[in-house]
């Protein structure tokens, strides 16, 4: 801890010495002299006076604009460099009382090549490092004709797709995406990454986004979200692009899709439709079971009038899913080691509706209106079958039975924000007030039935059975108000004011009912697992922050009391509580531009959270036989301290990049399950607050360029420490979770004709017990992958995709030592290549399996899961691309970018 103070010490300390001195900023715009067009990629150099020499040099960005900034010094000359295009030179004036110097519009002009045409390759870096943003350029990273965004963003260093199919990039899940920074239809990255051309993509820009709230009044909150955006190529903004396919194989596989996409300006429409029982994921991933999705989905974006812009969307989705499984589960108890063994067959239908509508209404240039509703409703079924086993470590069987659950459900969900924005005269002043409204009805019924075998502690064995029905109702309505205001001070500091209340209203009824002979029915209520219950939540949030925005740097500090009034009704037992809480929540944020592409960025924030109805709800829940729930209404809100370090640095020459990034949390009064076993294995469960739970992550991701080899290797290393509280039989536990991955990749390009790619990774864990060392854990998981893609003579492409996944350390019978081969041969038909005929073989060794652990204060689990296995498909798809944007033109040479070295190509 002391440290971490120093190290933070120094920075600070250097940080304020740096401002100290008088930083010079030199800006301006590079433009072609004959056709007045922006020159991005030019290279602007500051030089030494003394000796000439390079002191700093920068990119102009895709509109030709460049800012230096620089500690002023013995400086003397800007020169602008592009190549096929005079040198541009000129002096810099600068007195003691400079901090500003404007070159204004610099225009080049050509060089008299004598050439009969000359085509120049421009040097466009793969990756840049800005403010808030890692970019990558997409031209950099190969990928096939027609193919879809997702093979591009497979290859970006830093970005991982998880098995459920949600991205991270360097750990951090990405949240939302936007398309030339506005947001699209969705959120569902993955989806808009089947659909979505990676051919009309120029740019991917990782980007750690405000929240909302903050976007919308400018006042920080100390949440960052990591959201992907894509820029589109200028001549792909105007067109109509999209695809048909149809796909069938043996044992009655199909997928059948399509999408149709229309960019016309600030005009979106989006029609997107498919239906399948094949899982497709791209990734290489697996879902489990058996899956029938049906989704379709109709979106509108446009630009009605100067002042209203109007985007929605409706979505439909059906999805079944069945699948079966088998458990191991090794529970951590004080006086005794228990196991439950279980095998289990699920199968859920859910069919959902939902609509949205965005409305942005900009009265005059100061003052902007946006109103957001949405709505969805859906219903669900499920049932599943358990067959389990609980032991003792002799191996002595304490419970055994089978479990029959059914359930369905309905719940119909709605929401509006509605927000108001005044920017005054002067710059920076800023006034917003919004409103917030939700509400979520949801009424469900479950059945239970179950007969167990049960040896008690003076080894008797009985027969229990249970046969039971509950009905439960739940209703809740939110609604907030917020007031923020931003006010400029002196010396470029900002105060920044806010207040909000919350007010949330739910209400649950909750009833259990036993079978009745007499009734053949559902009648006989037990009233102990019974309940109606209401909740109402009041809070109040006011906050300041002062903030200092430099060139270079600004700091952001903060304070925020939310005073929390709690009334809990206890319907069904007539008894009322109340809580009233105060919490302090800090903030600190500090962004450093270091120069050189590289940026550091630091932040310290404060959270607290609510505990949820099912927590506080003070009755008892036997839907799941072995482990029986049970709420506390005296729970209090949970606080997280959570502080975030990143580093981010890419060398433009050698075209390496480093990116390392550390977090960490603790949490006060955090909401934990304190658990007893019975004699039988059976869990009771209740939450508590406790102190002293931890976590801490850190990660290191190196890309690395070899130009000759046309090779690129990306290395990430990540590391996790987490420290958790729990309850054993009354007993406070300590849990420490230790891991530690590697991973490694490669990608060679060799003519453009044959694409490797392969990568190797490892992941250990370790697990460690306070209240009992005997059952700490130590595993291991690692494998590799390798991708082949060749083009063979008559455009006939042919690849391969081979997966090895393997574990050690895992219950006996769960450790997988498999390999998923994957293959297929296309090629492109009709005029245009515009269609695609396919034949793919998927786990052809039938060797695919999920197998997963999971890690918890209070036991070890590893699962197995039926997933789909061998099969084979044919596959046909048109594609749609038709687009009227204009290619870059000029009175100069041709130019061509990429991402290698700069050359000139005569033709």
């Amino acid at each position: 801890m002391k440290s971490l103070v120093v190290f933070l010490a120094i920075i600070f300390v250097s940080l304020s010495a740096s401002s100290q001195q008088r930083e010079v900023r030199v800006s301006g715009r590079v433009l072609d002299s004959a056709s007045r067009e922006a020159l991005p990629g030019a290279t602007v150099v500051l030089l030494l006076k003394k000796d000439a020499s390079v002191l700093q040099h920068v990119l102009t960005s895709e509109d030709g604009y460049f800012n230096l900034n620089f500690n002023y010094s013995d400086t003397s000359a800007i020169k602008v460099m592009f190549m096929g295009y005079n040198v541009y030179e000129t002096p810099l004036a600068i007195s003691d009382t400079t901090r500003k110097v404007a070159l204004g519009n610099i225009m080049l002009g050509v060089k008299n090549i004598q050439l009969g045409g000359v085509e120049i390759v421009q040097q466009i870096p793969p990756i840049v490092v800005k403010k808030d943003t890692v970019e990558f350029n997409a031209g950099s990273f190969k990928t096939a004709p027609n193919a879809a965004l997702e093979e591009l963003l497979k290859k970006l260093p830093g970005l991982e797709v998880n098995p459920d199919g949600t991205f991270t990039f360097n750990g951090e899940k990405l949240t939302s995406i936007l398309v030339d920074g506005k947001p699209f239809f969705t959120d569902d990255i993955q989806e808009l990454a089947k659909i979505l051309p990676a051919e009309i993509v120029d740019k991917v820009q990782m980007i750690d986004k405000k929240s909302q709230q903050a976007e919308d009044s400018g006042v920080q909150d100390g949440q960052r979200l990591k959201a992907l955006n894509l820029v589109i190529k200028k001549d792909k903004k105007k067109g109509t692009f999209g695809s048909v396919g149809i796909a069938g194989g043996d044992e009655k596989r199909y997928n059948v899709n399509a999408n149709l996409n229309l960019f016309s300006g600030d005009k979106q429409i989006s029609l997107i439709g498919g239906t399948n029982n094949v899982n497709p994921n791209n990734f290489g991933n697996t879902s489990p079971g058996i899956l029938k999705n049906t989704n379709y989905m109709v979106n509108y974006s446009d630009q009605l009038t100067k002042k209203l812009r109007v985007n929605g969307g409706y979505a439909y989705s059906k999805n079944f899913n069945q699948y079966g499984s088998e458990s191991l589960k090794e529970y951590i108890s004080v006086d005794s080691t228990k196991y439950n063994a279980s095998s289990r067959v699920s199968e859920n239908n859910r069919v959902n509706h939902r609509f949205s509508l965005n409305f942005e209404y900009e009265i005059d240039s100061t003052q902007t209106l946006k109103f957001k509703p949405s709505f969805s409703f859906g219903d669900g079924t499920g049932r599943s079958i358990n067959n389990f086993q609980i032991s003792s470590i002799s191996n002595t069987i304490r419970n055994q039975g089978t479990d029959l659950t059914s359930n369905n459900n309905k719940t119909t969900q709605g929401a509006a924000n509605l927000l108001y924005r005044k920017k005054f005269r002067q710059q920076g002043r800023i006034f917003t007030a919004s409103v917030d409204w939700s509400g979520n009805n949801t009424e469900g019924t479950g059945l239970l039935e179950n007969n167990r075998l049960l040896l008690d502690s003076t080894n008797q064995v009985k027969l229990d059975s249970t046969r039971q029905q509950n009905q439960n109702n739940s209703n809740s309505s939110n609604l907030s108000l917020r007031l923020t205001y931003v006010q400029p001070l002196k010396n470029d500091f900002f105060l920044e004011s806010q207040y909000s209340y919350d007010t949330r209203a739910t209400e649950t009824d909750r009833g259990t009912y036993n079978w009745s002979k007499e009734s053949e029915g559902y009648t006989d209520k037990v009233d102990s697992l019974s309940n109606n219950y209401h909740n109402l939540t009041n809070v109040h949030r006011a906050g300041l922050n002062i903030r200092k925005s430099l060139d270079k740097t600004d700091f952001t500090l903060g304070l925020k009391l939310q005073y929390n009034d709690l009334s809990s009704d206890n319907i069904t037992k007539d008894t009322v509580s109340q809580q009233h809480t105060l919490n302090f929540s800090p903030l600190a944020m500090a962004n450093f531009d270091l120069g050189n592409n590289r940026r550091l960025n630091i932040t310290y924030n404060g959270n607290t959270m609510q505990p949820s109805l099912e927590q506080l709800q003070p009755v008892i829940d036997r839907s799941n036989s072995l482990y029986i729930q049970t709420g506390n209404p005296d729970l209090k809100p949970s606080f997280t301290h959570a502080m975030n370090l990143s580093y981010n640095a890419f060398n433009l020459d050698k075209q390496t990049g480093i990116f390392l990034g550390l977090s960490g949390t603790a949490t006060m009064n955090k909401i934990v399950n304190r658990t007893t076993f019975d004699e039988t294995g059976v869990q009771y469960s209740k939450p508590e607050n406790v102190n002293g739970s931890f976590n801490l992550n850190g990660y290191v991701t190196n890309t690395f360029y070899f130009k000759k080899l046309k090779t690129r290797i990306n290395a990430r290393t990540n590391s996790a420490y987490s420290r958790n509280v729990s309850f054993l039989n009354g007993e406070k536990n300590f849990t420490n979770n230790l891991s530690v991955g590697e991973n490694l990749s490669i990608n060679l390009l060799i003519e453009e004709k044959l694409e490797l790619n392969g990568s190797v990774n490892a992941t250990w864990n370790q697990a460690n017990y306070s209240l009992q060392p005997d059952n700490n854990q130590n595993y291991l998981s690692y494998g590799a992958q390798f991708t082949a893609d060749v083009t063979l003579p008559w455009e006939i492409h042919l690849g391969s995709s081979v997966k090895y996944m393997a574990t050690s350390g895992q219950a006996r019978g769960f450790d997988q030592n498999n390999t998923l081969l994957n293959g297929y041969i296309y090629k492109n038909i009709l005029k245009g290549n515009q269609g695609e005929l396919k034949f793919s073989a998927y786990d052809i060794l039938n060797q695919n399996t999920s197998v997963r652990r999971i890690t918890n204060e209070n036991y070890l689990e590893d699962v197995r899961t039926d997933v789909l296995k061998r099969y084979f498909m044919l596959s046909f798809v048109y594609y749609i691309r038709r687009f009227n944007g204009k290619s870059m033109t000029g009175s100069g040479p041709r130019v061509r970018r990429s991402a290698g070295a700069t050359s000139i190509r005569s033709y």
